[in-house]
């Protein structure tokens, strides 16, 4: 996935989150909303699928809630960065009343033919306005370098965020499949069950008919004893299952659902060579590209910390007005004023006691730990696709050698039980037979299940998102 890509991905998820809510209660209220929608198909007494946990899942996660505000936030950073290239616009207003009283003052009478001396008491009013305005006209490339590191940093909590949606939908996943392994193996374990029930059946039989020992009939006992013990195992099993699929969707596991019980078929898919697959999961992987994107974010910080080395140049321009109402003889200009200024500023810090050089070196100690992390990222990227890859071999070889054993261990159940009937063998040779034809069947459901986990869980290593293959 190249950066176009990415850009596309991440307006698209911030015009859906914008379009959610246009604030924080709001936007929780339509995830409630929708989580409520999305609810009653997980009760509607159908087997569930797992493209319906997905979608159950991506609306109830508080994890991607987060990582949505984030978003949010990330979005609102780059268009306030962008406004600082806008002049800044101030304005005021006043207004006031005064009493002033000059003792044992001198002045004339209202008629202004008698000079009177004493206190006198004057009251007047004062009101004023004034609008003004600044551009930033040079500031050492810094708001250049805030924008397009406010971009960076939207994409990389863009990337981030598909990311971890496609994590939470693997877990889901993958515990959705568990769920679905749980089913098969109680099944195996009932199948198992039956059959040690059938073959006590058949050891007391013979017993009563004197082809059997009694020492036959116990070791039937026992392993009819053992198999039921096995059902209550699984059962538990699938219980804990559920617990953790609705962990994974974030919803409470009170009230069980019933999740669809045929598992994926398995292919003979055509994995292809290891050294393509982490090529390309350097490429598409979405946790990589964030990685990036917060690498050049670090970088546009290194130049907008240098930026504090070089002046800064403003125009501004104001516009005031005021009105008093003062008496002549204590005013001081006149009575209503208006003035217009603008002009050129320069400044230019020469010593801030080491503020930004300080600064400007932990500017650059960020961006080293961004390349740090970033080829980190690589590293776990491509053991993720080594390890899945051997696991996915292994399931599917194993899945096909785990379907001949099936078939070997039932002819083998087949002859043994034959062999005891004509008493050319005994009971310990069935139950061994039993044992093995169980633990088969087992490991069929196993392999199965984890051809669909580690499939998945392949798709979403080298870049691309889970699917419900069934």
């Amino acid at each position: 996935m190249n950066r176009m890509r990415i850009r596309v991905l991440i307006t698209a998820a911030t015009l859906g989150l914008c379009l959610a809510a246009g604030s924080a209660p709001a936007q929780m209220e339509a995830r409630l909303e929708a989580l409520g929608a999305a609810m009653p198909q997980l009760y509607d007494g159908q087997p569930v699928t797992l493209a319906e946990c997905l979608e159950v899942g991506e609306v109830a996660s508080m994890n991607l809630a987060g990582f949505e505000e984030d978003l949010g936030v990330a979005e609102r950073d780059k268009t306030a960065a962008w406004m600082q290239w806008l002049p800044t616009l101030d304005a005021s207003a006043n207004w006031q009343r005064a009493e002033r009283t000059d003792f044992d003052d001198i002045f004339l009478d209202p008629t202004d033919s008698v000079i009177i001396r004493g206190d006198r008491e004057s009251r007047f009013l004062s009101n004023g306005q004034r609008l003004s305005a600044a551009w930033t006209v040079f500031n050492g490339f810094d708001r250049f370098a805030e924008g397009k590191q406010a971009a960076a940093a939207l994409n990389s909590t863009g990337s981030n965020l598909e990311y971890q949606r496609r994590l939470v939908r693997e877990r889901i996943s993958d515990a959705y499949y568990d769920l679905q392994r749980a089913y098969a193996r109680v099944e195996v374990a009932i199948e198992s069950e039956q059959l040690a029930a059938q073959e006590l059946e058949r050891s007391e039989t013979y017993f009563e008919l004197g082809i059997s020992t009694k020492s036959a009939v116990l070791q039937a006992k026992v392993r009819h004893q053992q198999t039921r013990l096995d059902v209550v195992r699984e059962r538990t099993g699938e219980r804990r299952a559920f617990i953790l699929l609705a962990f994974a969707m974030s919803i409470p596991g009170a009230d069980p659902f019933r999740v669809s019980e045929e598992l994926p078929a398995v292919e003979r898919v055509e994995v292809r060579e290891l050294d393509d697959l982490i090529q390309q999961g350097g490429r598409d992987r979405l946790d990589i590209a964030a990685a990036e994107f917060t690498l050049d974010a670090r970088g546009h910080g290194v130049t907008r910390a240098r930026s504090r080395f070089y002046p800064q140049i403003s125009l501004f321009g104001s516009l005031s007005r005021s009105f008093n109402d003062i008496p002549p003889g204590l005013r001081l200009g006149a009575e209503v004023n208006r003035t217009i200024g603008w002009g050129i500023q320069g400044t230019w810090s020469i010593f801030d006691g080491w503020r930004r050089e300080q600064q400007y070196r932990q500017a650059v100690a960020t961006q080293r730990k961004a390349e740090y992390s970033l080829r980190q990222t690589r590293l776990e990227v491509e053991l993720q696709i080594v390890n899945i890859y051997t696991s996915l071999i292994d399931a599917v070889e194993s899945y096909d050698v785990s379907s001949f054993t099936v078939e070997q261990s039932e002819e083998d159940l087949r002859l043994a039980q034959e062999r005891f009937r004509v008493g050319a063998g005994t009971q310990l040779d069935v139950i061994t037979a039993q044992v093995n034809l169980s633990t088969a069947r087992r490991d069929l459901v196993d392999a199965q299940v984890n051809y669909a986990k580690f499939l998945n869980q392949m798709r979403r290593a080298i870049g691309g998102d889970v699917v419900a293959l069934n």
